[in-house]
């Protein structure tokens, strides 16, 4: 019986993916504990990855976008990232308020990761995000609105294929 179940994990190779990110943010829990509405945030964009082609047990095809908080706020505060200008190829961002993971991340960094693509060519990114800050009993401040964009990666000139 051992032999047969050799024979058929050489025929018949069981794949696995190697890719894996760790989690940077989680869900920002509200509760009924009377908290100051917070002030508008201040976030910027730190930095935008296009993903490329590359092995497809590599996490070479992922994209991701890095927004940076200044200040972070010393109280609670979960935050609320939607578009509201633009369309993107995939699901950027949840509809629940959320907080970075501080053992994963540096002090006010989120990162937001899509799969980007598996293809030397990219799409420009033209979107606004509005982003809302959320206090501990759930009161939300004025959003702030951020404008992200990228060029987008050409195909080279030299690429017939």
């Amino acid at each position: 019986m051992n032999r047969i179940a050799f024979i058929l994990l050489l025929l018949f190779p069981v794949g696995s993916l190697a890719c894996s990110f760790a989690r940077v943010t989680e869900e920002f829990v509200t509760t009924n504990q009377e908290s100051i509405i917070p002030e508008q945030p201040n976030f910027t964009l730190t930095s935008i990855h296009r993903g490329t082609k590359g092995n497809i047990g590599s996490c070479n095809d992922a994209g991701s976008i890095k927004l940076t908080v200044n200040p972070e706020p010393e109280q609670d505060t979960g935050y609320v990232f939607s578009i509201s200008q633009g369309e993107f190829e995939d699901q950027l961002f949840g509809e629940k308020p959320i907080v970075r993971v501080k053992k994963y991340t540096e002090v006010g960094e989120y990162s937001f990761i899509w799969l980007d693509g598996y293809s030397v060519e990219q799409e420009p990114i033209d979107i606004v995000i509005r982003i809302v800050a959320v206090s501990k009993d759930g009161g939300e401040s004025e959003p702030q609105f951020l404008k992200v964009s990228h060029p987008g990666v050409k195909k080279p000139w030299w690429k017939f294929w």
